[in-house]
């Protein structure tokens, strides 16, 4: 997958893509996180355990194996309200999960703030 070509303020910036990993902690299923590298997934999947588990991230990490998913379809490009942004892995009816372009941080939305994209090539 390509990194995304973005314009901001006349100039060209290079934004690279969301993906899906999968995230495998010891002896639990494993879990899906959307983000830009693998190391960004494995840190969104230690904020989650750390709620319940007292250990420190490099504990974390050795008991971690994080791999691009199995699903090869990419997430969906979308105007999240009116800046662009990727919808993020675990969105649903209620709340779109959704990263925007030049960010690695994870944030919802209601989904009556979610749009098409609309391409600069297609237009």
């Amino acid at each position: 997958m390509a990194h995304a070509r973005l314009r901001r303020a006349g100039e060209a910036v290079t934004v690279a893509p969301v993906r899906v990993y999968e995230v495998r902690v010891d002896d639990f299923p494993p879990s899906r996180y959307s983000a830009r590298s693998r190391s960004k997934a494995r840190y969104q999947a230690w904020l989650d355990f750390s709620d319940t588990w007292g250990g420190s991230f490099k504990d974390f990490a050795r008991m971690t194996r994080v791999r691009l998913s199995a699903d090869p379809t990419p997430p969906r490009r979308a105007l999240i309200a009116g800046r662009p942004g990727t919808i993020a892995e675990g969105s649903n009816r209620h709340r779109v999960q959704f990263i925007y372009d030049g960010s690695d941080a994870v944030n919802y939305t209601h989904p009556s703030e979610v749009k098409p994209l609309v391409d600069e090539a297609q237009a």
